[in-house]
């Protein structure tokens, strides 16, 4: 007799716990690791009370912290659910109870700064939060169905939606690091002096070689990473060059003095040829180009010496302590950096583990380089954002997806 089984139960534990468990450390990290001392005997007075003057920077920060935990809590419950469907009705409960505990949390966060001699608390952080918490679960609610179409892919080609998702993901994080600050100036004389700006860095005479080589190989980690997971990757350079157009046009839009480098218009034609001309040798060529592309950016940007004196390795996460927007850009293009190279390595062999412990290892050997670096500030950033994004990128492409690349043609 043939024992009946019920309906196969989903794991009590998934990815999207993992995330909301990183959003949750990284904003008690950011909102409580200041210098300073705990005094609450004005607490009463304090709390929510410390601040009326509303800051640009913090409000994006805020936002944008409490967006990805909403978004995370989302995707964590709509995983859940049968066919990651649910009704109208379901999802508008969840997620005001997703808003409230965001709301909550915002709160708590507020009354421990309302005791730190470094923080001040205010209503408008709390505003900020909670309608950060409210969007990110929305777009949750409106992202969830194309990602679960991107992992499970069509029949026999299903790690190549894996790694469309992974590359999607990698490029969202770059083209977040390339925006900032995101706002553009709504001023037609913005657009011209940038233009202006970037015409006259062109002919400046000799460009930073630094600066050459990390615009070099972003563009060119970018144009061939978008070919990995293409039917047809000798069209990656339609789509390349679509981004590009995009990202130089916003940030000829961005308030004057965020222009596009004279060094990523000088490297975009040579990088656009390769993009165009590698994918026709192979899938496999374009993606060691592309890891290359995307080491040799970071190294650029990790070992250029800059101005000041020689520091030590300083234990703990700098970008969350200090200008919000510098900390998203950063963390968004190291983001992008280990996810390619998982990406990357995954399509040249299969692996994901191995090419992770690459990305965060040069990670960390680029900032412990950086001890004997002028001007430059080592610190556990870069290598907290390379684990979590290398291994967020591993655990999506591991499993099936990774045998059925391993074989792959070339």
């Amino acid at each position: 007799m043939t024992p009946r089984h019920g309906p196969a139960r989903r794991p009590p534990v998934q990815r999207a716990d993992a995330v909301v468990a990183a959003a949750l450390a990284g904003i008690a990290y950011a909102s409580l690791a200041r210098y300073g001392w705990i005094d609450c005997s004005a607490f009463g007075t304090t709390l929510l009370r410390e601040s009326s003057r509303v800051s640009g920077s913090d409000l994006l920060g805020n936002v944008f912290a409490y967006l990805l935990l909403g978004v995370a809590l989302g995707f964590a419950w709509l995983g859940r659910r049968p066919g990651g469907r649910a009704g109208l009705a379901a999802a508008l409960a969840a997620g005001g109870l997703a808003t409230l505990a965001g709301a909550a949390l915002s709160l708590s966060m507020e009354a421990a700064q309302a005791c730190l001699s470094g923080r001040t608390s205010s209503w408008h952080d709390l505003l900020a939060n909670t309608a950060g918490t409210a969007l990110g679960w929305l777009v949750a609610r409106f992202a969830h169905p194309v990602w679960l179409a991107m992992l499970r892919g069509q029949p026999g080609r299903r790690h190549e939606g894996r790694l469309a998702a992974v590359v999607g993901l990698a490029l969202l994080a770059w083209a977040l690091a390339e925006t900032a600050p995101w706002v553009p100036a709504a001023s037609t004389a913005v657009l011209r002096q940038n233009l202006k700006a970037s015409w006259a860095a062109l002919g400046g005479g000799p460009l930073d070689p630094w600066r050459l080589a990390a615009r070099g190989g972003e563009w060119l980690a970018v144009g061939l990473a978008l070919a990995l997971p293409l039917r047809r990757p000798a069209l990656a350079v339609l789509p390349f060059a679509a981004l590009a157009v995009a990202m130089l046009g916003w940030r000829l839009l961005l308030p004057i003095g965020h222009a596009p480098s004279a060094a990523a218009l000088a490297t975009l034609p040579v990088a656009a040829l390769l993009v165009l001309t590698v994918p026709m040798i192979g899938r496999r060529a374009s993606a060691v180009v592309a890891l290359a592309g995307a080491v040799v950016a970071m190294l650029a940007y990790q070992l250029e010496p800059g101005y000041g004196p020689v520091r030590a390795f300083r234990w703990r996460i700098a970008m969350l302590a200090g200008d919000p927007i510098a900390g998203i850009q950063l963390a968004g293009w190291f983001a992008w950096f280990s996810a390619t190279v998982v990406a990357t390595g995954h399509a040249i062999d299969g692996r994901t583990a191995r090419w992770a412990t690459l990305a965060v290892g040069l990670l960390a050997a680029s900032e412990w380089a950086q001890t004997a670096l002028p001007g430059r500030t080592p610190d556990l950033s870069p290598i907290a954002v390379g684990i979590a994004a290398a291994g967020f990128a591993a655990v999506i492409l591991a499993g099936r997806g990774a045998r059925a690349a391993r074989a792959a043609p070339g």
